[in-house]
């Protein structure tokens, strides 16, 4: 029974210290936790003015009451500010006020901005775009999906001011980052619906119309060709063929271009090639295929010269040919080659199959593809 009324009388003042912490008495110039002094320090020169600022959560003369009077704000104006600028940990942030005042906004303008764009650096970028009005803002957004100003800027740096107009862009498919180069090729939405019904990349369309394609129409004959060599052979005023085509699909071997890197090899390469073949095998390295199917085909190699194996004529005339190691070091001959080709230096190229090769090696007889390199690099 002691010990309970013990603890009463403990808990009893408690109650009565948190109490006294707390009072607010004008008459004993106590308001709060602090005292009227230093509530005056901070510029509060009344107690009802101390009280209002407690009521709304500045709950001491501080730095932020401090920050607060600095930009001007009463009570009343600070309120104004609950929705936009309140952290239910931090209470009011001075910093988030001052990016909004510096907008020149009022409290009302702020709260219509805060049911659509609830961040004062973000309200600033959709006003530094050109855009003030609400209800264009929310119709931004809908095309975007983004309360952020730059997705919009995407469409307005290409012309499109509108957003009902960005909203049929979108639907077709083209984007914010896709439409300047669309608008740049002076392609209307129907231009684009055309490509795009026969299955052309957006980002490829801007291309082809920008390297001289009127329409799908006058790109068809190159439609079996990769979209960056249509585009060259277009301003090279080259006709595609067969052999066009296999060209286009062999052009890079371990990044390095074949015959696209410009006209002039364009036209060499095409020349050497088609005096031999009407195209040149797709997906298939020389040293891979048949040697029992690959007399008078054309195909892509690269190996290393491991044994010249020049020979020389009744008439003195002299031929280069030498054993290369070809890929899945796999050996071929390859003969009547132009150019130098050292032993242990690579080449790339297209070759044409002429059956088979046999020569004695220390493990004994081998029989190897052959063929004659008409171009390499």
């Amino acid at each position: 029974m002691k010990r309970l009324s013990l603890s009463v009388l403990f808990f009893s003042m408690v109650l009565i210290v948190n109490a006294h912490a707390y009072t607010w008495n004008e008459a004993k110039n106590q308001w709060g936790y602090f005292g009227m002094d230093e509530w005056k320090e901070k510029g509060v020169d009344t107690y009802e003015e101390a009280k209002g600022w407690h009521d709304i959560g500045v709950t001491q003369p501080g730095y932020k009451l401090q920050r607060l009077k600095e930009l001007g704000l009463t009570v009343s104006t600070t309120k104004g500010f609950k929705e936009s600028c309140h952290n239910t940990v931090r209470g009011y942030e001075p910093d988030c006020i001052e990016q909004y005042l510096g907008l020149g906004l009022s409290s009302h303008e702020i709260k219509e901005w805060e049911k659509v764009v609830r961040n004062p650096r973000r309200v600033k970028e959709w006003i530094e775009l050109g855009i003030k009005d609400i209800n264009t803002v929310k119709d931004w957004i809908k095309v975007t999906k983004f309360t952020d100003a730059r997705y919009a800027e995407g469409w307005i740096e290409a012309g499109v001011n509108n957003p009902k107009e960005a909203k049929k862009w979108d639907d077709i498919g083209v984007s914010n980052n896709s439409i300047k180069e669309i608008k740049d090729a002076k392609l209307d939405i129907d231009d684009v619906e055309e490509w795009l019904e026969n299955k052309i990349r957006i980002d490829d369309i801007a291309k082809l119309a920008s390297a001289g394609f009127d329409d799908y129409d006058d790109y068809e004959d190159f439609k079996n060709i990769k979209i960056d060599h249509a585009v060259k052979l277009k301003k090279w005023d080259i006709d595609p063929d067969k052999l066009i085509e296999s060209m286009s699909y062999s052009n890079k071997i371990f990044g390095q271009e074949l015959y696209f890197s410009s006209k002039d090899t364009f036209e060499k390469a095409y020349d050497a090639i088609e005096d031999n073949c009407d195209e040149i095998v797709r997906d298939k390295w020389f040293s891979g295929i048949d040697m029992n199917e690959n007399e008078d085909k054309c195909y892509v190699f690269a190996g290393k010269m491991i044994q010249r194996l020049d020979e020389k004529s009744f008439f003195g005339k002299g031929t280069q040919n030498g054993l290369v190691n070809g890929m899945s070091r796999r050996n071929f001959y390859a003969e009547n080659f132009q150019g130098s080709w050292m032993e242990n230096k690579n080449k790339i190229g297209i070759i044409k199959g002429d059956g088979s090769y046999s020569y004695n090696s220390k493990n004994g007889k081998k029989l190897v593809p052959k063929g004659t390199v008409i171009f390499s690099k």
